[in-house]
């Protein structure tokens, strides 16, 4: 049986988070998921645009198992029209979706693809007879992360989805391990990600005030990081959190 836990954000005016432990795993499989998708990523890896565009045609094909017309994309993403037209046609070129009559759906090489990114971060699905090859369960897993990432979109101030990994790692600590901070190392093992490679994405955080960093009191060498919680677009992310994993 789950136990209700009532949890505050540290150090800020946030509101108190009522939410079911078993619940709040589905979090670290998310954050397994931004890093197998960091790394797995074939084109534009390191623009959130680009996979903002890609992950609202995925959550259709792979969560609800229904095709996408490129200008309900193009609405949803909020975009330039050409940027995301370019975006697509990239994909089609790369055999990632196929068109047919103006729908995309998914190739078998994606569907693939796809497999072997859940089933690496852990992510539960099932085999489907129909043309998408798979459906996720039990949760929303792709249609969080469009939520989440779009704040950043709205915001203009995140360019990459390492940089949403960084900040999912920091929640998932937070909430699962109720610890306040990750020092640089825990943050790059648990993104397996090269300490170098993590700097790139932590000092754009750190400049957007969306991070605060302290040093360690024993060694002034170690940088502990966190979540800034008087930044808007953090709070934001805090309730969308709240509102997909809390009861």
């Amino acid at each position: 049986m789950n136990t209700a836990v009532n949890i505050r954000h540290p150090d800020s005016d946030l509101p108190d988070c009522q939410y079911t432990p078993m619940k709040m795993k589905q979090l670290a499989l998310i954050t397994n998921l931004a890093s197998q998708l960091y790394f797995r990523q074939t084109t534009s890896r390191t623009s959130l645009r680009s996979f903002f565009i890609k992950e609202i045609i995925i959550e259709n094909f792979f969560q609800h198992n229904i095709p996408c017309h490129s200008q309900w994309v193009i609405d949803q993403a909020g975009e330039d029209p050409n940027f995301v037209k370019r975006n697509i046609n990239r994909s089609i070129k790369a055999n990632r979706y196929r068109l047919i009559d103006d729908q995309l759906y998914p190739t078998q090489p994606l569907i693939k693809h796809l497999k072997s990114i859940y089933r690496d971060s852990q992510i539960p699905f099932t085999e489907t007879s129909n043309g998408y090859g798979i459906k996720l369960t039990p949760f929303r897993i792709h249609e969080f992360v469009t939520a989440y990432c779009a704040i950043s979109m709205a915001e203009k101030n995140q360019a990459t989805l390492l940089q949403q990994a960084v900040e999912l790692a920091l929640w998932e600590a937070f909430f699962l391990f109720k610890k306040k901070t990750l020092i640089t190392g825990q943050i790059a093992q648990r993104l397996q990600v090269s300490k170098s490679t993590l700097s790139t994405a932590l000092g754009p955080l750190i400049e957007q005030q969306l991070l605060t960093t302290r040093s360690d009191s024993c060694d002034n060498r170690i940088t502990h990081w966190r979540l800034n919680p008087k930044d808007n677009s953090i709070k934001e992310k805090y309730a969308t959190i709240k509102r997909f994993f809390v009861e």
